[in-house]
């Protein structure tokens, strides 16, 4: 599988934090019996402790690694599984943890990552599609305090198609009456003997890596040893998509 990203994207997301009401505190006056008054809440060191150890806990902080994002993806089982998830540090002290990707009860792997405050990282790991089972599997990353679902998704490669190859290819966007996109590219066949039909798809994906279409397009009669070039429309608005893949996906001889 051929992935490009197409669009880049970025937010910024303000997080405001209210932790309430700061304000002085009243003196309470305790009155005895004859009348006198004596206040209490000057009492010699009590503010300063408190302060003290209000001021030693924020120092101290710790490190709360969250999943920001996971990739869901499809792959063929002539392909290698790339397992993509982003963790954050939001937390107020730079720390060290491991994350792990679990899948069926078992830690596929893992990895140390440090990160201070506000900081992120992308892992990726990859697999062969032997790992998993034909269709759609459910993993999980794993942070101390977060985790968060992944889906891998594997199909079978259609027969022939390692002596197909994708040469070229690119995202147009042509703008005028109505906004036409499209992936525009060249397959060649490397086998010595002809093939009758290739079909090349395209599948696109949202920020989040959720995929949003898949389109399709098949080229005849692809002599040996050579190379033709393919159109493959995409019904969707580059503002809609952030990334695209490219594969063959099954060829005839």
């Amino acid at each position: 599988m051929i992935r490009r990203r197409v669009l880049l994207t970025t937010t910024a997301v303000g997080l405001v934090s209210i932790a309430g009401c700061s304000g002085g505190t009243a003196d309470v006056e305790d009155t005895d019996g004859n009348g006198s008054s004596e206040a209490t809440g000057d009492e010699p060191g009590s503010t300063d402790a408190t302060a003290e150890r209000d001021e030693g806990s924020e120092d101290a902080g710790e490190a709360a690694f969250m999943i920001a994002t996971t990739q869901n993806a499809t792959y063929l089982t002539n392909e290698t599984v790339n397992t993509t998830a982003t963790v954050e540090n939001t937390g107020n002290s730079t720390g060290t943890q491991r994350i792990e990707l679990i899948y069926n009860g078992t830690v596929l792997g893992g990895e140390e990552v440090e990160l201070a405050p506000g900081a992120e990282h992308t892992i990726s790991m990859e697999y062969d599609p032997e790992t998993f089972e034909l269709g759609d599997n459910e993993l999980t990353v794993v942070t101390e305090q977060d985790q968060k679902p992944m889906r891998v998704t594997v199909e079978r490669a259609g027969p022939g198609t390692d002596e197909i190859e994708i040469r070229q290819h690119e995202l147009v966007v042509s703008e005028g009456y109505s906004t036409d996109v499209y992936v525009e590219g060249s397959v060649a066949n490397n086998a010595d003997h002809p093939a009758r039909t290739v079909e090349v798809t395209v599948r696109v994906y949202d920020s989040d890596g959720d995929q949003m279409g898949s389109y399709t397009d098949e080229v005849t009669s692809l002599a040996a040893n050579t190379e033709t070039e393919f159109f493959i429309d995409i019904f969707k608005h580059p503002d809609e998509f952030k990334e695209y893949d490219i594969r063959i996906t099954s060829a005839e001889y």
